[in-house]
């Protein structure tokens, strides 16, 4: 047999080497794709409950940051914890709680859309449920369907994903509907609305809605 010379060897050792490690990133990239793709946040869509009724006597669509900032919060994390953010308004549009590791912004884009952001802050953010109102809060939920609608709600408008990022699912139940005076709870406008993760939160979640007033 001939011995093969070094400098052949080296090449193909290089070659070989070459092609391995082309392989090995090739397979690398479609490896964390996929992992990209399996963690992409997801969001589900609403549900519905009655819960318990509220009973207003006005509905409109002057729905503001001051009576958006009405939505008494309950932030509930996967460690069990619960708090507290408060709503301040920050501007004739916005108004804003903080957490230690996340925020909770509320926008008036216009009279019949209203923007809500949910944003982790650190990475030790794990949110599991963000629950807006309560029995005397002035912000009602107003929803698309039936069109007929409760008295003065206009036409309504279901939650619509704007931005999302992190590995989790989100969805979204609306409660406790709202009737109006002496009539019966139409359907439409709910006084509560959850807000849930099926892991823990970190990350961005914003989406767009119609909020009204109510007292």
């Amino acid at each position: 047999m001939r011995p093969i010379p070094a400098t052949n060897l080296a090449t193909n050792l290089a070659t070989n080497l070459a092609t391995k490690l082309a392989s090995l990133a090739i397979a690398t990239v479609a490896s964390l794709a996929a992992a990209s793709a399996s963690q992409a946040a997801t969001f589900s869509g609403f549900t519905i409950a009655p819960g318990i009724a509220r009973v207003v006597s006005t509905v409109n669509q002057n729905s503001t940051p001051a009576s958006n900032a009405t939505c008494a919060l309950v932030v509930r994390r996967w460690s069990g914890v619960t708090e507290y953010p408060v709503f301040t308004v920050i501007s004739p549009s916005t108004c804003i709680a903080y957490g230690s590791d996340y925020q909770i912004v509320m926008t008036n884009v216009s009279s019949n859309l209203t923007s809500v952001l949910i944003k982790s802050t650190a990475p030790t953010c794990s949110l599991k449920w963000v629950r807006f109102g309560n029995a005397v809060s002035k912000c009602g939920f107003d929803l698309t369907n039936p069109i007929s609608g409760t008295v003065n709600s206009s036409t309504g408008r279901n939650p619509v994903p704007s931005s999302l990022a992190g590995p989790w699912n989100t969805s979204i139940r609306f409660d406790n509907a709202v009737k109006y005076a002496t009539t019966a709870a139409v359907g439409d406008l709910y006084s509560r609305m959850t807000v849930s993760f099926s892991s823990p939160f970190a990350g961005t979640w914003q989406f767009d809605l119609d909020t009204d007033f109510i007292d």
